[in-house]
């Protein structure tokens, strides 16, 4: 949450909002027109907020995260690995972040964004930290992959065919771990992503409703640990927003070798801007580095219809 707060106050600044008296009272006037009987204060003592009127202080503490601060889940307060890593992150009201959106004129970015943070605190607070579910290989199978891609039957044929292969990869996958010491994250496993400007997704990409991108990550084994039987697992099981694969097998490698992962993305139908974050994962959903809170991501600019037009050639006069 602490990348929402900091996207809250980044669009805030953005909008020439610079003093928070003044975008309190924006954020108010947003708060009246989305929800009725909206509080005059935030209620003493409740354990879920509802809407209520705010001011700068309160707006500060929010984008800083200086409140209700999570304490580290068990995988990160015990164990020689991870004894030094804190998880720090405030916890952000959903109705807040969606008058942040209205008021500031967001176009949906600061939805979406909450949408993946909570999926991200969600899959931390497990022992190990895993996927959701329905991210998991080892229990949806590829008869699950199946499922979730029918959105691409329409995609152009390249993307079909490289969904094919994906597929005739993921079906030499394994559901159980060979040995119990296989799917367990290591120290000396390091992972580094590789820029590579001619293939690379610009961050927010302007694109048509509807239309089809491939993404390309190009990461590097730079750790001592062989990879083997890994996947690029899309954060969260929310179905809205872009749509991807649940997951995509990655290449085994060695220490000191490259692997490219190229995944398929459909943009919505509806303008606005749309995140997705993907990370490393063994079959069963753990993930390979529980302490990296944010891995590879992908945003993209749905274009409305009036700018759909931006792209083409002036008339010469």
């Amino acid at each position: 949450m602490r990348e929402v707060g900091g996207a809250l106050r980044q669009i805030r600044v953005a909008a020439g909002y610079e003093q928070l008296e003044s975008a309190a009272s924006a954020v108010n006037a947003a708060v009246r027109d989305l929800y009725p009987d909206v509080a005059a204060g935030p209620p003493a003592r409740a354990t879920v907020s509802r809407p209520h009127q705010v001011d700068g202080r309160y707006l500060s503490n929010v984008e800083l995260g200086n409140a209700n601060k999570l304490s580290p889940p068990d995988w990160l307060r015990t164990g020689e690995s991870f004894e030094d890593e804190q998880l720090r992150s405030g916890q952000i009201p959903s109705w807040l972040v969606r008058a942040y959106d209205v008021a500031f004129l967001a176009d949906g970015y600061l939805v979406d964004l909450y949408r993946w943070g909570v999926a991200l605190q969600a899959d931390q607070a497990g022992t190990p930290p895993r996927a959701a579910r329905t991210r998991q290989f080892a229990r949806v199978g590829v008869s699950g992959y199946d499922t979730d891609v029918r959105a691409f039957d329409a995609a152009p044929q390249a993307i079909r065919n490289l969904l094919g292969i994906h597929r005739g990869l993921l079906s030499t996958y394994p559901t159980a771990a060979p040995a119990l010491d296989a799917w367990v994250p290591a120290h000396e496993d390091r992972s580094t992503l590789i820029a590579d400007p001619t293939r690379d997704i610009p961050e927010g990409l302007p694109v048509r409703p509807g239309s089809y991108v491939v993404g390309h990550w190009i990461l590097r084994n730079s750790g001592k640990v062989r990879w083997q039987d890994r996947l690029f697992v899309r954060v969260g099981q929310c179905r809205v927003g872009l749509t991807t694969p649940p997951f995509t097998p990655v290449p085994t490698a060695e220490p000191g070798q490259n692997v490219t992962i190229s995944v398929p993305v459909r943009a919505p139908d509806r303008p606005g801007t749309y995140r997705s974050c993907f990370r490393l994962a063994w079959p069963d959903g753990t993930y390979c580095y529980p302490n990296t809170l944010v891995g590879a991501i992908v945003t993209l600019v749905v274009l409305p219809e009036e700018y759909l037009t931006c792209d083409q050639p002036w008339a010469s006069r």
